[in-house]
Parts: C-alpha cells; sequence; structure tokens
C-alpha cells in the first residue's frame, strides 16, 4: 500500500509566487490545495476539506487578512500545523499573534520551506497519536 502524500493549503494571492512555491511543494511530493483569499481558505476548512498543513501569506488582498485566516484556522483547528510569511512582518509579531504558528521570511528558499513543513507535520501526527494512546479507555459496563 502506497503511503498517503501530506496536503498543503496554500493561500497567496500573488499568482507568480503562489505557482513557484505550489510546484516546489508538489516537486517534494505534497498534494497542493493553492487559493488566493483568506475566504476561499476558510471555506474550504468550513467544508472540511482535509489538509495536513496550511502555508500563507499574512498580507493578502480582500476583506479578511492573513492574520485574521491565521487565527480562525488556528480556532477551528488549534492542532493545524501553521507557517505564516511576509516580507513585512518580523517573527517576533507572527509569534505575538499566534502561538504555535511557524514563520518564514519573503523571500525564502523553497527548500527551507519544505523542510519546515516536513518536520511540523510530523510532529503534529506524533502529537495526535500519542493523545490517542494517552486517551482513557472505554470500558463496555454491559459485559461485566
Amino acid at each position: 500500500m502506497a503511503a498517503l502524500k501530506n496536503t498543503v493549503l496554500l493561500v497567496e494571492d500573488e499568482p507568480m509566487l503562489s505557482d513557484m512555491t505550489r510546484y516546489a511543494f508538489m516537486d517534494a511530493g505534497f498534494n497542493v490545495i493553492a487559493v488566493g483569499s483568506a475566504e476561499e481558505a476558510l471555506g474550504l476548512a468550513f467544508c472540511d476539506v482535509e489538509f495536513d498543513l496550511m502555508f500563507t501569506d499574512i498580507n493578502l488582498d480582500g476583506p479578511m487578512t492573513g492574520w485574521e485566516l491565521t487565527e480562525s484556522m488556528h480556532d477551528m483547528r488549534p492542532d493545524l500545523p501553521i507557517i505564516a510569511t511576509s516580507g513585512s512582518a518580523s517573527r517576533e509579531e507572527i509569534a505575538a499573534r499566534v502561538d504555535g504558528t511557524s514563520f518564514v521570511s519573503k523571500p525564502y528558499m523553497s527548500a527551507d520551506v519544505i523542510a519546515m513543513a516536513s518536520r511540523m507535520i510530523e510532529e503534529a501526527r506524533a502529537a495526535q497519536a500519542k493523545s490517542r494512546r494517552s486517551a482513557p479507555k472505554l470500558v463496555n459496563r454491559l459485559s461485566a
């Protein structure tokens, strides 16, 4: 049985940068869902579209910023790994705004983003597996 590919939700409103990042993820073996706005990304999350990580620009055009998207997504799916990127925000600003969100400055090296994404997905899966193992087992009291 083939291993399942990791899926990245890519939120970038600059088409050239979106294409470059999408191809980098695809070349590394990821599935990519690319959208151009925060509203589209939230719509996918509300429709229960599955993805393993969100990579988003902070400075998105439209009524909702990347900041607001990151905060909303974290509220909806607190275990979702998120990488935020910006050419103007600092790592400290990101950390202060949304706990647990990683940050990469623009311009970034695709290999660095891929490595970060792979590590974050692996860590999230390990934490989920540990949580499942430590969850209390339900006992069928009817059979007692």
